[in-house]
């Protein structure tokens, strides 16, 4: 079992996050339903899969060496202090940008409150370390990204699972936990997370591997929708779901491709692309020749 995880990290990283996620979702809906009795853990666990999956993955391949070297992309000197600015301002920036091309397009936008500010540094910096980054990016960067890049070009990796990640905010909305699913919300939805899975994979390479750098951009991600059309432009309305993402993911869209064309799909860094750092415990030889071959 121990080999077969081994040679297929990301796929066994894929099935058992989307089982975690499920399984606490159906319990979820399950006691909405009355079936079983309501507790407060369970459903507060279905946004945790991503990290879950990949903390059990890293300890049941490399063992407790493994989960010190997970933890240790936690350590803020592999980032410096530049990219905690970007991480945290590029999200309201872009969109703030699509609320610029909004009303020069003939949107109305209604009055701006720019003194509720300090509303999105609190939020970024819960959302990065106590909501989805905390939930979701032990996983998706901290333990699949390092391993599609021992085998992939930086950009292939980062498509794979922006693909995958998109797409496992989905199942527990088919459970009723979540407004109805909208198709064209969903296209321009998953087209939007896989330019940002670009975005965050070059910040990823670019600062060590930094699993504080992509927390603090995905929070600040999240709580930039919050905050621009809640509080800074309370009653803005981009054209609903579908509108909002298409508009915004070509901003993230652009982003990336400055990213490939600057750096280059093999790293998208100057630096060389994250593998996976612990190899001496891999039991596959094959996939221990390759990783030490990329770190050299």
């Amino acid at each position: 079992m121990k080999r077969l995880v081994s040679r297929h990290p990301f796929a066994s990283f894929v099935i058992l996050t989307y089982f975690i996620t499920t399984s606490f979702a159906i319990l979820t809906r399950l006691m909405l339903n009355g079936t079983i009795p309501a507790t407060r853990i369970i459903p507060s666990l279905v946004p945790f899969g991503p990290s879950i999956a990949g903390l059990l993955l890293t300890g049941f391949i490399y063992g407790r060496s493994g989960l010190r070297d997970l933890f240790l992309r936690l350590n803020p000197a592999r980032m410096g202090w530049r990219w905690p600015i970007a991480c945290l301002f590029l999200p309201p920036i872009l969109l703030l940008a699509a609320v610029a091309i909004h009303s020069l397009y003939g949107g109305l936008t209604p009055p701006s409150y720019w003194f509720t500010w300090p509303n999105f540094f609190t939020g970024a910096i819960w959302g990065a370390f106590l909501g989805a980054g905390l939930e979701e990016e032990f996983g998706w960067r901290g333990f699949a990204l390092p391993h599609l890049q021992q085998r992939h070009s930086a950009l292939v990796s980062s498509l794979l699972i922006g693909l995958v990640w998109a797409l496992w905010h989905y199942p527990h909305r088919l459970l009723g936990l979540g407004p109805p699913i909208d198709a064209l919300e969903l296209i321009s939805y998953v087209v939007a997370v896989i330019a940002m899975s670009v975005v965050l994979a070059s910040v990823f390479n670019s600062t060590n591997g930094s699993l504080v750098a992509v927390m603090l951009l995905h929070g600040a991600n999240n709580e930039s929708w919050e905050f621009v059309l809640k509080d800074l432009f309370p009653g803005i309305d981009l054209g609903g779901d579908a509108a909002e993402n298409l508009l915004v993911g070509v901003l993230w869209i652009a982003v990336a491709l400055i990213l490939v064309i600057v750096f280059g799909p093999e790293d998208l860094s100057k630096k060389p692309r994250q593998v996976v750092e612990n190899i001496s415990h891999a039991t596959d030889p094959e996939a221990q020749k390759k990783a030490e071959a990329l770190r050299l």
